[in-house]
């Protein structure tokens, strides 16, 4: 069947973040690419941004060079940048070096592809989720990236259009709602952590939380309230999963943590997206076209 068959109007695609493990839906989105799956709509979250914006650009395995050590780049993410940028993400080397100068990122064909993408940050003043879009500059586009990237506790906040953001896992982790509520009835939702996976109810210290964000009390409580949410999110999913409203593939075993550079882990992740993507994908093409 023809790839324009395939872009089906009322399907999105959801991109959970998770820093390194993003990996996972690295090799997810290249076997969609390899079997001519595209859909017209994403909404992502933090690093998922990364694997969005090379999807829709349709840069099969730029995601993945990005994300994995081989010799001839640096990792974007690692806690070793805490020592020269103060952040557990090099921004600068992330949304500047990587996508104009070391592993070129293909803005003309972002620009002139059919998907709507959009990027999950949280304003700090507002404790609120705002899903950010941009098609032709560039460089707004890399900022929104990084707003949507910006870890709290580990990354300062970004400043973009007169507003202070961090990472949209913390208001929306994974915004299939928001998705539906534009009018996609269907969507296929990247997860990058197991099916029994849930936040620990306990997170951390009240007063650490407090203390480095005394002045953005909304977020804060967007802070504490987090892992329940995200619960509660996972419940709901299940739910829609249950009622064939939703396709969830996620991973059967996490292979690599957030910050993970192993280069030979980071590849048998990244193969276990394409493998599953791929057992699927019978299943995935009846969901887009059904």
């Amino acid at each position: 069947m023809e790839e324009k068959n395939r872009y089906m109007k009322n399907t999105g695609l959801i991109l959970e973040g998770g820093a390194n493990r993003g990996v996972f839906t690295a090799g997810v989105l290249d076997c969609m690419q390899d079997y001519g799956v595209y859909l017209p709509y994403i909404a992502a979250v933090s690093a998922g941004s990364f694997n969005a914006m090379d999807y829709a650009a349709r840069q099969r395995g730029r995601s993945r060079d990005c994300m994995i050590p081989n010799g001839r780049n640096r990792p974007p993410i690692h806690w070793t940048h805490f020592f020269r940028k103060r952040a557990m993400i090099d921004f600068d080397l992330a949304f500047d070096e990587y996508p104009n100068k070391l592993l070129p990122f293909d803005y003309k064909a972002y620009e002139e592809s059919g998907v709507t993408c959009e990027y999950v940050a949280t304003d700090c003043r507002t404790g609120q989720a705002a899903y950010l879009s941009e098609k032709h500059d560039g460089k707004r586009l890399m900022q929104i990236a990084r707003a949507s990237c910006s870890v709290p506790y580990v990354c300062p906040m970004t400043r973009l259009d007169g507003h202070l953001y961090l990472d949209g896992g913390i208001s929306d982790s994974i915004p299939v709602r928001h998705a539906m509520e534009l009018g996609y009835e269907k969507n296929i939702v990247v997860l990058t952590r197991e099916k029994e996976y849930r936040k620990p109810t306990a997170g951390r210290s009240r007063w650490i939380t407090y203390m480095m964000y005394r002045n953005y009390p909304m977020l804060a409580e967007q802070l504490e309230s987090r892992n329940r949410r995200y619960n509660e999110t996972i419940e709901y999913l299940e739910e829609l999963e249950a009622k064939q409203r939703i396709l969830i593939i996620r991973p059967y075993k996490v292979l690599v943590s957030r910050a993970d550079n192993n280069t030979e882990r980071l590849q048998a992740f990244y193969r276990q997206g394409y493998e599953t993507a791929e057992q699927r994908m019978k299943e995935i093409q009846d969901f887009v076209l059904g």
